[in-house]
């Protein structure tokens, strides 16, 4: 999309003339506009100045100090309107991010963390167990072993990302499974884990003649990690559409 399409550039229509500038802040959901917070961004004093339809898009992709989350936890707070989070995070950042996103986020769209180092574990109480419009999700280093019970509260999905899972955020291939069959528009799935320990108990291994699970749409999947749990995974699915897999 270029950048004059894209519902982010439209701060200098309000510039234009009064006209423009009423057109503009009064028709927020018609014009789909966004407002883009980082972690420079003042969200308590100048969230209140903008149309109250206007969505919160907040992303933040510099490595910063940890002082620096104040004004993205801020803006996050506002559950009932963001809607894409896509940040470099750290530590500190991430158990603030398990205190304040424990309501659903009804519009939140795209949703995407990366860490560097190692990360506390995401909450079963994360996005209220709810992000009902989602559609993408990409977690880098981020340990979230309760995913597979709030998947299934995301109707939308067409872009899982999962990498360098660490051994805290295991999930097994019966519950991820269980958890993307739910997910009928998803194309793209990615799977890759930190550790080499990501193979399944041998014991827990279940049978190729188990009833498969339909991805109808599915067109690309990847996966990192042990070949008994990538066995496990596609045993447990059947992809007709599919045209990638490594």
């Amino acid at each position: 999309m270029p950048w004059y399409d894209s519902p982010r550039w439209w701060h200098p229509l309000v510039h234009v003339c009064r006209r423009w500038r009423y057109i503009v802040l009064e028709s927020p959901l018609r014009l789909d506009l966004q407002l883009v917070c980082n972690a420079n961004t003042p969200v308590k004093k100048t969230l209140d100045v903008w149309p109250q339809g206007l969505t919160i898009v907040i992303e933040e992709s510099r490595f910063r100090l940890p002082l620096s989350g104040a004004n993205i936890i801020a803006a996050l707070e506002h559950h009932d309107r963001v809607s894409e989070i896509n940040l470099i995070t750290t530590s500190t950042i991430l158990n603030q991010l398990n205190k304040v996103m424990k309501k659903p986020y009804p519009v939140l769209t795209s949703l995407r963390l990366r860490i560097w180092k190692s990360a506390p574990v995401l909450r079963n109480t994360f996005l209220g167990g709810s992000a009902p419009r989602l559609k993408e999700l990409s977690l880098i280093g981020i340990p979230f072993p309760a995913l597979p019970k709030i998947l299934p509260f995301c109707r939308d999905p067409v872009d899982v990302q999962l990498r360098k899972i660490p051994h805290t955020g295991y999930i097994s291939p019966g519950a991820m499974v269980t958890a993307l069959s739910a997910l009928t528009k998803l194309k793209f799935v990615y799977i890759g884990f930190e550790s080499p320990d990501s193979c399944p108990d041998s014991t827990n291994r279940l049978p190729s003649s188990l009833t498969h699970v339909v991805l109808p749409v599915l067109t690309r999947l990847g996966f990192r990690g042990a070949s008994e749990y990538f066995e496990d995974l596609v045993a447990r699915i059947d992809t007709p559409a599919i045209i990638y897999v490594n």
